[in-house]
């Protein structure tokens, strides 16, 4: 998607739901808000898998470049 430079998802553990999924996307210099990016995945991909939660930020690396997911759903 323009505007997206990075993102990232992973399960969060919960009693009731089991593990939803929380996304973090990364919107360097884009005035993107997550009612818009919701709208346009929405477009994109089926409502069932959308991500329950999405979050603008950076998306945590390790060091060899991996993605910490724990540290996505704390």
């Amino acid at each position: 998607m323009p505007g997206i430079a990075d993102c990232a998802a992973a399960g969060r553990k919960n009693e009731e739901f089991g593990e939803p999924i929380v996304a973090v996307v990364t919107l360097p210099g884009c005035e993107m808000t997550l009612e818009k990016l919701r709208e346009r995945l929405g477009k994109l991909i089926a409502d069932y898998t959308l991500p329950r939660e999405l979050v603008i930020g950076e998306v945590p690396p390790s060091q060899p470049g991996k993605i910490f997911k724990h540290k996505i759903c704390d």
